[in-house]
């Protein structure tokens, strides 16, 4: 963790990636859990038309391809696997109160952000149109989520409209502008999941040769080949290390670092600008 504390050290503002792992915890099911689930509703000559189980946009496509049901109903079908549960983290409350976090962005439908952060976050996804202005720090849900479940990247065609079709634009303007000059901490990501690499990937080719410095946090000991290409040809540093320690140890230092902030700075600086434009 120490590269990436002296980052912080160097003043960079950080925007957080936050993956499935703490909405596992908390009881919301990942990304493999719910292609799973889909995946068992296909009968048996569907199911030899998935490649690769992993795939949640991958066995969606298949549902309906194979007719199995409608997107409507597969979209509900999701819906349902998350309608038990309404949970927060601890861990993540310090963060939109720090004023070294600029944003948050993640790929997950659940809303363990939106419930642990209340009123103190701003969402942005497919329904804002032209430049946020906010001075909260900014939630990027960039697959969507159910509150707008036509516009949700669920499945391979989805992901195809996505890179064709100009209603997505904005959302990806405005983030490549929130991560301009920031520091990146990927952490909870599975990037054996090919749904994931393929909108990360989509969204570091929007950054063209401009890439922010990035971690990528991972308590996993077997990372293949085909993921580490993919962190070295987009300058990402691995870090290993359990990824809620990790999130433990970057909250302790923010609460230390924002105490040194407020204890030496004048009251004009405290006003610290969380305004993006």
């Amino acid at each position: 963790m120490t590269n990436f504390i002296n980052r912080l050290r160097d003043g960079e503002n950080i925007v957080l990636w936050i993956g499935d792992i703490l909405g596992k915890l908390m009881g919301y099911p990942s990304k493999r859990e719910l292609a799973k689930l889909i995946y068992e509703d296909l009968d048996k000559y569907s199911k030899l038309e998935v490649t690769d189980t992993n795939s949640l946009a991958e066995v969606c496509q298949v549902y309906l391809d194979s007719v199995t049901g409608s997107k409507l109903k597969l979209l509900n079908k999701l819906k349902n696997s998350y309608s038990n549960t309404r949970a927060t983290s601890d861990l993540l409350y310090l963060f939109p109160k720090s004023p070294f976090i600029d944003a948050v962005v993640t790929t997950n439908f659940d809303t363990l952000i939106e419930n642990s952060y209340g009123p103190d976050i701003f969402k942005v996804d497919i329904q804002n149109e032209g430049e946020v202005e906010s001075d909260l720090p900014r939630l990027y849900k960039i697959n969507g989520d159910f509150e707008h479940m036509d516009k949700m990247l669920v499945t391979k065609q989805d992901f195809r409209k996505l890179k064709l079709l100009t209603l997505y634009s904005p959302l990806f303007e405005n983030l490549k502008r929130e991560l301009k000059g920031k520091l990146l901490l990927f952490i909870g990501y599975d990037l054996e999941d090919p749904d994931t690499r393929e909108i990360l990937s989509f969204v570091y080719n929007k950054l063209g040769d401009s890439k922010p410095n990035a971690y990528f946090v991972t308590s996993s000991s077997i990372i293949n080949t085909e993921t580490i290409n993919w962190l070295n040809s987009n300058e990402i540093k691995l870090l290993k290390q359990n990824e809620i320690e990790f999130l433990n140890e970057l909250k302790k230092y923010l609460i230390e670092k924002q105490h040194i902030f407020e204890t030496t700075d004048t009251p004009q600086e405290l006003s610290v600008k969380k305004k993006f434009r």
